[in-house]
């Protein structure tokens, strides 16, 4: 899932409750390359601002079974769109962050497989709960952040899976693509 992706699916967003969580949603997931069980346990306190920008906390992970915890990058228009959805939700800093809008699940979090669903209402059914993190990571390979910036922005504990994830946007970086391009071949 690409930014223009994400980008196309807020521009068909309004503001009742639901949208606004979802366009949050959407927003977090593609900013902090988390996965789905890393959203889904998110608390509005995780979410932070300061003096460097916003930030989003994730306690544990796939990567991070002691619980270490990590930071991960917020964008400013990211911050704003939750911090709308938090206050339109009236949501208290303790509270899950990502919650069902039914009433059979008023105070609970929403699952993994809830974030895929809304992937797939919003952005198409092509989408899954994945697409967001190999999405960034495409884009940050292709505008030429090293792969190894990349593993640290979305928790990998190696440089493994984001140069699978990007070995596509790889190949364009390539000695030979170089040398094409600089003969003006490419």
């Amino acid at each position: 899932m690409r930014r223009s992706d994400i980008e196309a699916a807020l521009a068909g967003m309004g503001s009742s409750l639901i949208e606004l969580r979802d366009a949050a949603l959407l927003s977090l997931a593609y900013d902090s390359l988390a996965r789905a069980s890393e959203l889904v346990a998110l608390n509005v306190s995780d979410l932070q601002h300061g003096g460097n920008g916003a930030t989003v906390y994730i306690a544990r992970s796939k990567t991070d079974q002691e619980g270490a915890g990590q930071y991960r990058f917020v964008a400013p228009d990211t911050f704003a769109r939750v911090m709308a959805w938090v206050a339109a939700a009236r949501l208290d800093p303790a509270a899950p962050l990502f919650i069902p809008m039914s009433h059979a699940g008023a105070g609970e979090r929403i699952s993994p497989r809830d974030v895929s669903r809304i992937y797939q209402r919003r952005v198409g059914k092509g989408f899954s709960a994945h697409s967001t993190r190999v999405g960034n990571a495409v884009e940050q390979r292709e505008a030429g952040i090293p792969t190894g910036a990349i593993a640290q922005s979305g928790g990998w504990k190696g440089e493994a899976m984001p140069a699978r994830y990007t070995r596509k946007a790889a190949a364009q970086e390539s000695g030979a693509a170089r040398l094409a391009r600089s003969q003006g071949r490419a």
